[in-house]
């Protein structure tokens, strides 16, 4: 068995029965598998058990080498936003409605979790988009997005003026209500679900 993974974050939705019961079948599996468990804080207090580390998004992605989020698609949007800038692997259990994102199967938790540990997986670096905000010259703002960045006005169907670079080449200006600019993440998910 590999000992890749010594310390792996649980990451998932608070006070939702059926997060938890998948939840608890991780942290039993992790326990027969020796390895340190770290709770993320939100979740700590809805728990009955009180025996692992509490940790904030940010410590589990300094601290661990696997990042387990249980929820749907929105869960492991927000916790991969966060965790990209670390050196931890992220995998998905599905609570949620879709799961284009979550990849273990709430009833094959056992059996994935051996896949996982004996590296018999396939990895996916997904692109990010990293979204600055400037007004009058100054930066107001910066975002980083799995699926993608959408530029809109607070108020509905008001025109704006926008400049668009990557990096620092210059691409295009355009007046619009707002713009969309999508990863192959999120330009897969919409196809998907149309």
């Amino acid at each position: 068995m590999s000992m890749r993974y010594k310390t792996v974050g649980l990451i998932g939705k608070p006070s939702h029965s059926a997060t938890h019961a998948s939840l608890n079948v991780l942290i039993d599996e992790l326990t027969l598998r020796g390895c340190t468990i770290l709770i993320e804080e939100r979740l700590h207090s809805s728990l009955d058990r009180h025996d692992m580390t509490v940790c904030s998004m940010q410590e589990i992605g300094v601290q661990a080498e696997l990042a387990v989020v249980v929820g749907g698609d929105g869960y492991m949007l927000g916790a991969a936003r966060v965790l990209a800038g670390f050196n931890v692997d992220v995998v998905g259990v599905n609570r949620g409605n879709l799961g284009f994102l979550t990849d273990i199967n709430p009833e094959d938790i056992t059996r994935q979790l051996d896949h996982i540990f004996k590296e018999n997986i396939q990895r996916e670096e997904r692109f990010l988009l990293e979204a600055q905000v400037h007004s009058n010259n100054k930066l107001q703002s910066t975002h980083v997005a799995v699926n993608e960045v959408v530029l809109h006005h607070s108020k509905v169907a008001h025109m704006m003026e926008f400049e668009l670079y990557v990096g620092n080449s210059f691409v295009f200006s355009q007046r619009s209500d707002g713009l969309i600019i999508a990863t192959p993440t999120g330009s897969t998910a919409y196809a998907l679900s149309a």
